[in-house]
């Protein structure tokens, strides 16, 4: 099924997103400021160094417009890291979104025999329409996770004070604990007045998984 999921998110053609529409468009929006800077500098350049000092107005507006490519050409490659970013994490957002979900179905339907008890009912809570059941799933997983530092040996009173004292050699999914647990915290502050969207729900559980998975606790 990993394989399967890998070779769905492979897709596009080069810019990362997995897809095509997102990395064809990209790409001609890049490929049209490119082509446009490379039929301009020549010109430009060329009347810089001929007029910048030749004592006429003439060359000042050149370096002018010297001046003024370098900065569309500056502002053209943020334009493409903005872009390419945004579709690195729109990747990242469905992938995550593809895991989370195949993982629910297999926990709600029973096929996840080996599955904790507790953790196949807090997928249930996420998979219901319920805010209420929402906010209940991550602080149960919150509870699953402060039970599992107890027996790994961590001895503090408070989860938050477990998590501080970890060695990220000995935890590398410990960002991704600090993440949810921060997301419960908030929740147990606020209660029904914090807004849960159903995106933040999945991100949250999708961190509580990867640190259960890192140990095999559940």
């Amino acid at each position: 099924m990993a394989e399967e999921n890998d070779k769905e998110d492979s897709g596009g053609i080069g810019l990362g997103t997995g897809d095509t529409f997102l990395d064809i468009v990209g790409g001609l929006l890049l490929l049209l400021l490119v082509s446009q800077l490379w039929l301009n500098l020549p010109t430009f350049f060329s009347n810089t160094f001929d007029d910048t000092f030749s004592g006429t107005g003439e060359g000042w507006r050149s370096f002018y417009n010297f001046l003024y490519v370098a900065a569309v050409g500056f502002s053209a490659a943020c334009f493409g890291g903005a872009i390419y970013a945004s579709m690195q994490l729109y990747r990242m957002r469905i992938a995550g979104k593809k895991d989370l979900e195949e993982l629910t179905r297999s926990a709600i339907s029973g096929q996840d025999k080996g599955a904790d008890p507790r953790w196949q009912q807090i997928l249930s809570y996420v998979a219901s329409d319920d805010e209420k059941l929402w906010r209940l799933a991550i602080i149960e997983a919150d509870v699953v996770l402060d039970e599992m530092m107890t027996a790994m040996g961590y001895t503090q009173q408070s989860l938050g004070e477990k998590l501080r004292s970890v060695e990220k050699s000995d935890f590398t999914t410990i960002d991704k604990a600090w993440e949810a647990h921060k997301v419960r915290n908030t929740i147990a502050h606020e209660g029904s007045t914090y807004n849960l969207t159903r995106r933040e729900l999945q991100q949250t559980i999708n961190n509580y998984r990867q640190v259960f998975r890192e140990f095999e606790y559940v």
